[in-house]
């Protein structure tokens, strides 16, 4: 694709001495810029902990990461390769760091939502993951060391991103992300295991990240759906990670609530598999992934 905006090489030279630099060009500018804004809004919820309470100021960070960890795949030509597996791990450790407290919390609203009269197994659960000190709420994470590992992720980004980046390989790795997500939905059409969603759910997250850092008019139809597909198999995940934890601590409930329960949990994920695949046919049935990308790169304000 040719486009005015990419990068050309310029060489300049000076004196005697030879030296070639590649032009910093508006496309590189945006690349920077959108990082800026997903660290920023990270550090800006940092700041509101007091208003938002530990666990949104959580969920706000580890969100940041996901969106980051999808910028990074989207920025990879503009990064050298120990440079993206570096950057990628700082992101991945920080959410893996809160992730224990965030999934407690999680359970606990999951089943208050599907389960509101079963207290009995509410409180117990509560109880539980509070004795434990496994949610925010019992044992909030320092946030001093949360703001200076994104300091540190933003400076390191800022060092790491080289000028030079193309829209034509920008279109690429969009389609790549399309590629994958409508794989998967064919996949996920006739298997509904927790696997094969677990990994829908990454890669439409991933396409919905990258196509809102994109996408110039944040209100169109195509967003939306990625964000309600991203929702349901989000729901799904949660769900799942219900079960797991009942399961692992189905010797402090009754065997009559999990029955209930699972029964409940069992119903409303079938309910979900089926509009996820709904809005994956709406999203994806006769496209490919290079035109959803071609479309979305072009009509984008980054190109």
């Amino acid at each position: 694709m040719s486009n005015k905006k990419d990068v050309t090489a310029v060489v300049t030279k000076a004196g005697t001495n030879a030296g070639a630099r590649v032009e910093t060009t508006a496309l590189d500018r945006r690349v920077l810029e959108a990082a800026d804004d997903i660290l920023d809004t990270s550090l800006q919820s940092l700041g509101q902990r007091d208003a938002l309470g530990p666990v949104e100021t959580i969920h706000h960070v580890r969100v940041g990461m996901k969106q980051l960890r999808a910028f990074l795949r989207l920025a990879r030509p503009a990064l050298a390769d120990e440079h993206y597996v570096e950057l990628n791990g700082l992101c991945r450790q920080l959410a893996a760091d809160l992730s224990g407290q965030r999934d407690a919390d999680v359970a606990l609203e999951t089943l208050k939502s599907l389960a509101p009269d079963e207290k009995a197994l509410i409180n117990r659960l509560e109880n539980l993951l509070h004795c434990s000190a496994a949610t925010s709420v019992s044992q909030p994470p320092d946030w001093q060391q949360i703001e200076t590992r994104l300091l540190a992720l933003k400076q390191q980004v800022h060092a790491d991103l080289r000028p030079g980046m193309q829209c034509r390989t920008l279109e690429k790795t969009v389609s790549r992300s399309f590629r994958q997500s409508i794989q998967m939905w064919k996949q996920a059409q006739n298997d509904g295991s927790e696997e094969v969603l677990h990994e829908w759910r990454k890669l439409v997250k991933r396409a919905y990240y990258q196509s809102l850092l994109l996408c110039s008019d944040k209100k169109v139809k195509r967003l939306r759906r990625l964000k309600q597909l991203s929702d349901y198999l989000g729901d799904l995940h949660d769900l799942d990670m219900l079960a797991q934890r009942l399961e692992s601590e189905r010797r402090y409930f009754w065997l009559d609530e999990l029955v209930r329960v699972c029964k409940r949990i069992d119903t409303e994920r079938a309910n979900l598999h089926r509009k996820s695949v709904q809005e994956g046919k709406a999203l994806f049935r006769g496209k490919s992934g290079k035109t959803l990308a071609k479309r979305l790169v072009r009509k984008s304000s980054w190109c």
